[in-house]
């Protein structure tokens, strides 16, 4: 059991203002949350809607958080969120997606971590709505929840990837508390059938693996390295949504001298713009990395971004 739930607790707010090629790409350093705002944090969530990000739960180094703050873009200033209702309990390595008007919250490693107490993973679907602030649990029907797991509902874990597409949330592999998973589920966001499908997935997958991060882009999810035990790897997987089949992306036809892959690493972020992705820090072999790999989609090779000397970076 090496799942490792350690991670240093960030310090600092950085955007990375993406341009065209012919642009310099540059880091600016955004305005700090104050202590009173809320805890600096880790293994949190962050996700973008309109003119604002909002950040969820996380770790503080001393308990384990469930408020939400609110960031917005355009006044480069912090606030907590506006909510009601009855929020997740507090938890991290969770994921958080938003569908139209709302956030969904799933999953994550709960408990007293100070105490070391009542702690297990979760396997609860919140939805935070935007406009009213709502916070609201959703209730599975069908043959469910806590009684066969296997039948109904996917078995509660954290470190997972999650994914919408088609309406839908999509939740892959992850940690259930004794071992790695690479199990696939889905559920629609639309309308009230409110049933979770285990997904065939067919195709060269992923191995088993935890603390990864996953992208959507051209009809897929992409999913890059994490941990995976003695199978760690740096490859990039592609699931095709559409034919539920994966396939990974090989390197072997990259000219000699070209960038190679990011090496293998957990705990990164990875995004989607235009036609790359890209790929940002992690611990990789015992190193915190800070350099930016990008992947063309197009191309299908990899390069690293060197950001404009004026970039705060530290």
């Amino acid at each position: 059991m090496d799942f490792d739930h350690s991670w240093p607790d960030p310090a600092e707010c950085l955007t990375l203002d993406f341009g065209p090629f012919e642009t310099v790409h540059k880091w600016k350093r955004m305005p700090e949350c104050d202590e009173f705002v809320g805890y600096r944090r880790s293994k949190h969530t962050i996700v973008a809607y309109k003119d604002a990000i909002y950040v969820f739960g996380g770790d503080n180094g001393r308990t384990m958080l469930n408020d939400l703050l609110r960031f917005d873009v355009k006044e480069k200033s912090w606030g907590r969120a506006f909510s009601t209702g009855t929020p997740p309990a507090p938890r991290y390595h969770h994921s958080a997606v938003v569908h139209e008007n709302s956030m969904f919250v799933f999953g994550g490693y709960t408990g007293d971590i100070h105490s070391n107490s009542n702690l297990s993973n979760k396997n609860d679907l919140f939805e935070y709505k935007f406009h009213t602030g709502q916070w609201i649990e959703w209730k599975f029907i069908g043959n469910m929840i806590h009684i066969h797991y296997k039948q109904g509902t996917p078995v509660p874990r954290s470190a997972h990837g999650a994914a919408v597409y088609d309406g839908k949330l999509w939740i892959f592999a992850g940690y259930d508390g004794n071992a790695r998973l690479n199990d696939m589920w889905t559920i629609s966001l639309q309308g009230d059938s409110r049933t979770w499908e285990e997904v065939a997935q067919t195709g060269d997958c992923p191995p088993t693996c935890c603390n990864f991060p996953v992208a959507v882009a051209r009809e897929s999810m992409f999913v890059f390295s994490g941990q995976s035990g003695a199978k760690i790897t740096n490859s990039l997987f592609q699931f095709h949504f559409k034919e539920k089949r994966w396939t990974r992306i090989s390197t072997e036809h990259i000219l000699r001298g070209a960038p190679p892959p990011p090496a293998r690493r957990y705990g990164h972020t990875m995004v989607a713009f235009d036609r790359h992705l890209y790929v940002f820090g992690g611990a990789a072999d015992h190193t915190l990395p800070n350099d930016l790999h990008c992947y063309d989609l197009d191309t299908q090779t990899w390069s690293i971004i060197q950001p404009a000397p004026q970039s705060q970076v530290s």
